[in-house]
């Protein structure tokens, strides 16, 4: 099994197609699940360190951890749910999966955030270098639901981009709704 699991990181870090195939058809979703609690503990990590108070930053790292596997649940099943009104195919356990190690790169932000406290050109280097991670990481998920759903290159970008979309909107009707509230109540 752990052998399964390096190979499934190795394979979406080196060989993203091979390993997007594999974990379409066999998705191994306890592995995402411990993928993605480590990601997000090593990001609370990296973003908030240890620090003097262990208690804090150990309640911060598993309410990250907690809230990240929530967030990353409810992304597949957004995905899911849209997937079920124009595609009709229910892979949900396959995105689950997917989105997981699409997150893979984002290992490789801890150098990037040391480089951007060593000068003008580290700082550079650090900056551009999480905007490729982002890239990546977009460019993962864009083959992964490409794949998952079988659709082309157009509906699976509209695809990518529809949960973003969604809460802009989602966002801009909460505002109004708090704007209005307010201005009834003053």
């Amino acid at each position: 099994m752990f052998s399964d699991f390096l190979n499934n990181v190795y394979g979406m870090l080196f060989e993203p197609k091979k390993t997007i195939e594999k974990l379409s058809e066999k998705p191994e979703v306890f592995q995402s699940v411990l993928l993605m609690i480590f990601i997000s503990f090593f990001l609370s990590i990296l973003f908030f360190g240890v620090g003097k108070n262990i208690f804090l930053f150990l309640f911060f790292s598993i309410w990250i951890c907690f809230s990240s596997v929530v967030w990353w649940m409810l992304l597949a099943a957004f995905y899911e749910l849209v997937a079920n009104i124009f595609v009709q195919k229910s892979k949900y356990k396959s995105v689950l999966c997917l989105l997981s190690f699409c997150l893979l790169p984002w290992i490789f932000m801890a150098p990037l955030e040391l480089l951007k406290n060593a000068g003008v050109c580290g700082s550079f280097i650090g900056i551009y270098g999480e905007l490729a991670l982002w890239i990546w990481t977009g460019v993962l998920m864009f083959f992964s639901l490409k794949k998952v759903y079988e659709l082309k290159a157009l509906r699976a970008f509209l695809f990518l981009i529809l949960p973003f979309i969604a809460g802009v909107v989602s966002l801009n009707l909460f505002i109004s709704f708090i704007v209005n509230i307010v201005k009834i109540f003053s």
